[in-house]
């Protein structure tokens, strides 16, 4: 498929300079994620429900292109242009968006439904046909990149959320609409100017110097958001929700950062955080990236964890009582007999994590979260998404599970009294 999508991208250059047999680019629900394309320029191509998270774009131009529920967490889009780019419904959860340019661009909430009428390109079609006959599939042959901490899954973000709608019928359907997720991205100097963010999710986002005047911000969550000398001249504000975060407690910057560098170097530098038996009770660590850390036994409760990394984290025996993990990613962690006693899990994922082969291609596995005897009991679970979990034994009385998801889950010896699923 390496020679296909070769081909789509020389069609589409062709079809930017006005010559003759260019063809516009489909690539409507492929999965590209991971792969290495600095520099591209995908201006007015149809990318909607693609997949393109972990990738490297920086520089990338994607001006007028069609990228509604499109997937691009934890993507590399250092200068990269989305100049009114169609972006609603979009996952940019922990992007580097650093000096991109938005200006224009529709972010606001959208929902993508795959099937239900909605067309893939032949590209993701071939995709789909390759996976359901793995023996006679070639591998799509893109550089890869490959920055994860060692004993630690290769992680790739989940396919888009399926719901009643297309990204020419958004306007029209009763389905659910998922606000843009731009929760821990680095914005620092990106330009939103006149961009249209009404519900959009900062949470834990660093905006510093970026340029959101008169952009569309009704709505929009900017909680413990760093906004240092960002520009909202003129925009809309009605409704936002603006807290800027807090500094982190002064025992917990060293291993953190060292912890950042050992994510960041796969290993080679830094180390692995151990805050086993530590009382973390009350502190703000929204937005960090805490993948793999040792969480055992840690008091943590009332303590901010919205729009965190939490994947293959543990924490078994945590207590994170009243905690606020909306919006943060647990998947693959373990959560054994922890205990989450009115805490917010709201939009949390703690799905499966994707194993990959040593040679960075899919294996077909992959490693769930396990919530065996973890105790719920009041907690606000909302739109949480716990696909294939383990949650043996688990307590839920009093919870919230509205639009929770809980296919393919583990329930045996659930306990759940009058826990409300609705209202």
């Amino acid at each position: 498929m390496t020679d296909q999508l070769a081909e789509i991208v020389r069609l589409h250059q062709a079809f930017l300079e006005g010559k003759s047999g260019g063809v516009r680019a489909d690539l409507r629900q492929a999965d590209l994620s991971g792969i290495q394309f600095d520099k591209i320029s995908l201006r007015s191509a149809a990318l909607s429900g693609a997949g393109l998270s972990h990738s490297s774009l920086n520089g990338a131009d994607f001006s007028e292109a069609d990228l509604f529920g499109a997937n691009l967490e934890g993507a590399e889009l250092v200068e990269a242009t989305f100049v009114r780019a169609d972006l609603r419904g979009a996952r940019l959860r922990h992007a580097r968006l650093v000096s991109s340019d938005m200006q224009g661009a529709d972010l606001r909430p959208g929902a993508f439904a795959r099937g239900a009428g909605q067309v893939a390109s032949p590209l993701a079609q071939a995709q789909a046909q390759a996976k359901a006959e793995p023996a006679k599939s070639k591998p799509l042959g893109l550089r890869l990149r490959r920055e994860k901490p060692p004993e630690q899954p290769v992680i790739q973000a989940a396919p888009v959320v399926s719901v009643a709608t297309t990204s020419a019928q958004a306007g029209q359907s009763s389905g659910k609409l998922y606000a843009t997720n731009l929760s821990g991205a680095d914005l620092t100097n990106a330009n939103l100017f006149l961009a249209k963010l009404k519900s959009a999710n900062f949470t834990g986002a660093n905006l510093t110097s970026a340029n959101l005047g008169r952009a569309d911000l009704r709505q929009a969550i900017l909680r413990r958001t760093i906004i240092d000398r960002a520009n909202f001249k003129g925009a809309e504000m009605d409704g936002a929700i603006l807290q800027k975060p807090s500094v982190l407690p002064e025992a917990l910057r060293q291993p953190i950062h060292e912890h950042a560098l050992w994510l960041a170097s796969g290993g080679a530098q830094g180390s692995r955080v151990d805050l086993t038996g530590y009382d973390l009770r009350g502190a703000d660590l929204s937005g960090v990236d805490l993948s793999g850390a040792n969480l055992n036994g840690t008091k943590l409760l009332e303590t901010q964890f919205a729009g965190s990394v939490l994947v293959m984290a543990t924490l078994v025996g945590a207590d994170l009582t009243e905690a606020d993990l909306s919006f943060a990613d647990l998947r693959g962690a373990d959560c054994r007999q922890a205990r989450f006693i009115e805490a917010s899990l709201m939009q949390a994922n703690a799905g499966a994590v994707p194993l990959m082969n040593a040679d960075g291609t899919p294996s077909g596995r992959s490693w769930p979260a396990n919530f065996e005897f973890a105790d719920f009991s009041g907690a606000d679970m909302t739109g949480a998404n716990f696909k294939s979990a383990r949650l043996a034994k688990v307590t839920t009385t009093g919870a919230t599970l509205k639009g929770a998801v809980l296919s393919e889950t583990e329930l045996e010896g659930m306990i759940t009294i009058r826990a409300r699923r609705r209202g």
